[in-house]
């Protein structure tokens, strides 16, 4: 067997993909798994670094229903997010053009929210794919209508 024969068939098997399928289906529909508080970021961690709350503030306007339950699930994951996204931001606006695009695939993104924030916040010097097996998080994505930059592919395995 190849080594490519060998991923597909692992990601056959994957939970994700087979016992935990109803969970990430019903959680990224939002009928399941909501918290009772949404999250919030610690801005305590942001002090002195404007940049990071800006990123976050157009992150928070492009959630969908998965979300919620991802940033209160996973303590400080959504501060994460915030340093990462600016990182790559301020990497793809130093290197990225109009007209040659810094490109950024999101493995698995759920509803495509972080590349999403940062195609819309460069403004065509990024280029964003994010992607699910979830039907869910593809209606999600595109709840705040088609993005000029940012793509969204439905992952569909077997």
């Amino acid at each position: 067997m190849s080594s490519n024969q060998s991923f597909t068939s692992e990601c056959d098997r994957a939970p994700r993909l087979n016992e935990m399928a109803e969970f990430f289906s019903t959680t990224a529909a939002g009928r399941s798994g909501v918290p009772l508080k949404m999250p919030d970021v610690d801005h305590r961690l942001f002090e002195g670094a404007p940049a990071l709350a800006e990123f976050i503030d157009a992150h928070r306007l492009l959630w969908g229903n998965f979300d919620p339950h991802y940033f209160s699930s996973i303590p400080y994951r959504l501060e994460e997010e915030a340093r990462l996204g600016d990182a790559m931001f301020r990497y793809g606006m130093a290197t990225g053009r109009a007209d040659r695009p810094a490109t950024f695939y999101v493995l698995g993104s759920a509803e495509g929210t972080f590349a999403r924030t940062l195609a819309q916040a460069g403004q065509g010097c990024f280029r964003t794919l994010s992607c699910s097996p979830n039907k869910e998080n593809e209606e999600s994505f595109y709840s705040h209508g088609a993005p000029a930059f940012a793509e969204f592919f439905l992952v569909t395995w077997n």
